[in-house]
């Protein structure tokens, strides 16, 4: 969903929606994602997603010589996919149940991917 083509926020609602509607699911899967395993294999389309970021202007990739990207470079393609996945399926749980808790949950799912997506949009704004 989150590499998926159109709307970017029609797409983001869904994918917000989807992790606050499914908590069992999501902590599962998180948990897949940070098992000492590579992240293709319970996350298929990260390079796709590590590609999209890599687009953004204020994304740049470095390669460390060795088929991977420099550690020491903050703006590198695949922490900022790190975050973007993050930001979509941690964070607002987080949010949901921390700070709003009285908030419903469609209410949350349209704010919240409105904000990510202007937060998006303006990065790479700043960095033209």
């Amino acid at each position: 969903m989150m590499v998926a083509p159109g709307d970017s926020q029609a797409w983001l609602e869904k994918a917000v929606h989807f992790s606050l509607t499914n908590p069992e699911l999501m902590h599962e899967w998180i948990m897949d994602l940070v098992k000492d395993t590579p992240i293709h294999r319970n996350f298929p389309r990260w390079d796709d997603l590590v590609e999209l970021a890599s687009r953004s202007p204020q994304v740049v990739r470095h390669e460390d010589g060795k088929g991977g990207p420099s550690a020491a470079l903050p703006q590198d393609a695949e922490i900022w996919a790190t975050m973007l996945l993050a930001s979509v399926v941690i964070a607002p749980r987080v949010f949901r149940m921390a700070v709003r808790p009285d908030q419903e949950i469609e209410l949350v799912s349209r704010h919240y991917a409105q904000l990510l997506r202007r937060m998006l949009q303006s990065t790479q704004r700043a960095a033209r």
